[in-house]
């Protein structure tokens, strides 16, 4: 139902008011100190002990909302709280990592070293005397520590940071009949634990009512400081839009895009990490932009604009807001609109990297495939492309209604999940399979610490298929343990963290009156995820070769050439990276590997349920800076050549060392796997040489490979476009290359910004990348 023709010329540029409010928010012109949340946190903990915790969690939502001062810069047409892109992951801006602490002290603890001023250093010093957090004392965590300890798994099982509100749901019906329903609601609630969370649920709205008019006071303020009649108009417009959907639903596009921003900050204010997602935002928005364009109070021109403002407000706030165009409706039919276009063109204009992600299907127009691919090939690292074919059939698999199937989108980095219909609970493993193989190589011992871990390993096996199956039995053992974990820390955190906000944007939270964290979602999946899987698959093919096939070595002289890290045995270790197939090649032998080991895992969880009895969802998913600080350190020597300390495969990206395929090899080894198995989604962060996209041509071979990797059954797909050339460049001049985005994995960051290792990590990558043609 396009409104206007996709023949007309596309929104390339944003406009110089857009441009220099991005310019002014790269510099955090707008951002809100941390420090008031962490202190109003503070306060409500410690002055009112005796209030339910779920309306502690509203208390500050709403006192945050009701005391903080809004930044308005002159030139924003979005207004409400820029918090900085602050460090959720080691390597990545550490510098800020203090930012995210101080905001949550009652989940970080506190740290001495905190640069804030003495009076406010002495008041959070309170949590320093606090008993420690159920989550920390989780029986089955103590019981299990070994998972963690030799970086084998981290299953944990909160809602964390990662969050998927129906943010519609505040937008279609406005804070003032949400409250009405609340009422309403209370005054059939029996039960103490109703009335505390409808209680919560109204004082967050309360709180975000008040904040509405104190933005549209700030605003209105600005508006008559400033001399330029332009900014002094839009100024005014916002002010009337903050004071009007502070009682009323939102009438137009305008207001409903300012409802929804400030949903998300509602979110922020109770979420401590970087990945509350806006979900499904074209059509989310549709219904008001359709009837503004129907009535002529709005033109496509303009509602590109707000959103391009849109854009680099979300882009200031966090790093991992994911938001997310395109895809099918609930009923099956196309569900790209205008919206889908104008967001991911506002994306390219701007370049203010958000976290956005694209659904593609087989009815997809084929002008918007192309509008998508030239934004991915400017090189942002976004946005992410996901294939509705496979993925809505993973979900509807677990018995999900194929309606809710059709109706997911990605939060946080690249996981799956519905809007309003699941918690959010998800990378909830992280198994480090190569480690796991270490183990059962090394008759239990771990090489990096000498410990003995498991003492009834055998020493040796009379077949390959014998280490394999001692392998999977280790898997199955890992993850049993791993579903303890996950399972308590289910049943701890509404105990702990109740989650008010999401409750409340949660499909039936208000009529049931539970909170998200106690199992009040439609479905309560938990996502679970394997990390490399070239790195098992490369191993595994190498000791059949070295070991059952060809006999060159024993199991038992292999182990003492892992121990001793390759040292004295290169020709051997050259051998294996480079005479053996890889994984990336396109090799049907190490295809196979990988196809039966990821599928594997995914069957390991058949048999678990989590603890409101729904489904575990395996995914695929490594995260480059936790490896790179936890898991590589705590993995030794591996049989495909990889020496200790050396990087880990990540996800779906081939292992950096030895030669690599052409792209279409790669792209065939990574859809050999049957990703219907993994409905938690998958991270197939690629990197490309640009020189072999350039120009239109260029244009049409992306649009190609994307179109034959979903038809191979691929699942995801995330590109970097670098060179070698280019990030010497930003290391030599920093300044210049300020915002340069990489895509790590979900996150995409400022190389410039990032610590060596990961620097180096990055540049491993695009080396290997060089070799694609």
């Amino acid at each position: 139902m396009p409104l206007y023709s996709r023949e007309s010329k596309p929104h390339g540029a944003a406009s110089d008011l857009a441009l220099r409010y991005r310019d002014r928010v790269r510099q955090f012109e707008d951002e809100i100190d941390p420090l008031g949340r962490g202190l109003i946190a503070t306060r409500v903990y410690r002055d009112q002990p005796g209030l339910p915790l779920v309306v502690k969690r509203a208390e500050i939502i709403a006192q945050c909302f009701e005391k903080i001062e809004p930044v308005i810069l002159d030139e924003e047409r979005i207004v409400g709280f820029g918090y900085r892109r602050f460090r959720v992951h080691e390597g990545v801006s550490d510098a800020d990592a203090w930012r995210n602490q101080v905001m949550h002290p009652e989940r970080r603890g506190w740290r001495e070293d905190w640069p804030i001023p003495a009076a406010a250093r002495e008041e959070l010093r309170w949590w320093r005397e606090q008993a420690p957090r159920p989550a920390a004392v989780n029986p089955a965590r103590a019981r299990h520590g070994w998972l963690g300890k030799y970086g084998i798994a981290h299953p944990y099982g909160g809602t964390n940071g990662h969050t998927l509100p129906d943010h519609g749901i505040l937008l279609d019906a406005g804070i003032a009949e949400l409250r009405h329903r609340i009422a309403a609601r209370m005054a059939t609630a029996s039960a103490a634990d109703e009335r505390d969370e409808l209680r919560a649920m109204g004082r967050c709205l309360e709180g975000l009512a008040r904040h509405c008019e104190i933005c549209a006071r700030s605003a209105r303020e600005k508006a008559t400081a400033t001399d330029e009649p332009v900014l002094r108009s839009r100024l005014e417009t916002t002010a009337a839009n903050c004071e009007a959907i502070a009682t009323a639903r939102p009438a137009t596009f305008a207001q409903a895009l300012q409802l929804l921003y400030f949903s998300h900050c509602a979110d922020q204010l109770d979420t401590v990490g970087d990945a509350t997602s806006f979900g499904r935002v074209d059509q989310i928005l549709a219904p008001f932009y359709d009837a503004d364009l129907a009535a002529g109070r709005l033109t496509p021109d303009d509602a590109f604009d707000l959103i391009c403002h849109f854009l680099i407000k979300a882009w200031g706030a966090q790093t991992s807001a994911n938001m997310t165009v395109g895809g099918v409706t609930p009923d099956g039919r196309d569900a790209t609109n205008d919206l889908s276009y104008l967001f991911i063109e506002a994306l390219g204009a701007t370049a203010a990297v958000c976290d956005m992600s694209v659904r593609l299907h087989a009815g997809t127009p084929e002008a918007f495939r192309r509008a998508t691919a030239a934004v991915v090939r400017l090189g942002l690292g976004r946005p992410s492309l996901y294939n509705d074919d496979i993925t809505i059939e993973a979900i509807a698999r677990t018995g999900i209604a194929i309606e809710d199937a059709r109706d997911y989108a990605p939060l946080g980095c690249v996981e799956v999940m519905i809007p309003g219909r699941t918690a959010g609970r998800t990378m909830c493993m992280g198994l480090n399979a190569p480690k796991v193989l270490e183990l059962v190589v090394n008759a239990g011992r771990c090489l990096v610490t000498g410990d003995t871990v498991w003492t009834d390993v055998p020493d040796s096996f009379d077949s390959f298929e014998a280490l394999r199956a001692e392998y999977r039995r280790r898997v199955r053992s890992i993850i049993a343990a791993g579903v303890e974990i996950i399972r308590e820390d289910e049943r701890l955190e509404p105990l702990q963290f109740p989650r008010p906000w999401l409750t409340l944007l949660s499909r039936g939270g208000i009529e049931q009156a539970r909170d998200l964290t106690a199992g009040q979602p439609k479905y309560d999946p938990v996502g679970v995820t394997l990390d490399g899987v070239a790195d098992i698959a490369n191993s595994l093919y190498a000791l059949r070769r070295l070991v059952f096939e060809e006999q060159s070595v024993s199991l038992s002289e292999l182990r003492g050439i892992l121990q001793q890290d390759w040292e004295g045995r290169e020709d051997l270790r050259q051998a294996v990276i480079h005479r053996f197939p890889r994984y990336g090649q396109d090799d049907a032998a190490i295809n196979a590997l990988a196809r039966e080991e990821a599928e594997f895992f995914a069957d390991c969880f058949a048999p678990h349920k989590t603890a409101y009895g729904g489904p575990f969802w395996p995914m695929i998913f490594g995260v480059a800076t936790s490896m790179i600080a936890g898991s590589q350190p705590k993995t030794g020597a591996t049989p495909s050549g990889r020496r200790r300390g050396e990087s880990l495969s990540m996800s779906l990206q081939p292992s950096p060392a030895g030669p690599q395929g052409c792209v279409t090899a790669l792209m065939r080894s990574i859809a050999s796997i049957d990703f219907r198995r993994f409905p938690g989604g998958v991270s197939n962060v690629q990197e490309l040489d640009p020189s072999l996209f350039d120009g239109e041509a260029g244009l049409d071979r992306l649009g190609g490979l994307i179109r034959a990797f979903f038809n191979m059954g691929g699942m995801e797909l995330s590109l970097n476009f670098l060179s070698e050339e280019r990030l010497r460049e930003a290391q030599a001049d920093p300044e210049r290359f300020r915002y340069m985005m990489v895509r790590l994995f979900g996150l995409s960051a400022q190389f410039v910004n990032l610590s060596p290792a990961v620097q180096h990590s990055v540049f491993e990558r695009v080396r290997a990348a060089a070799q694609r043609r």
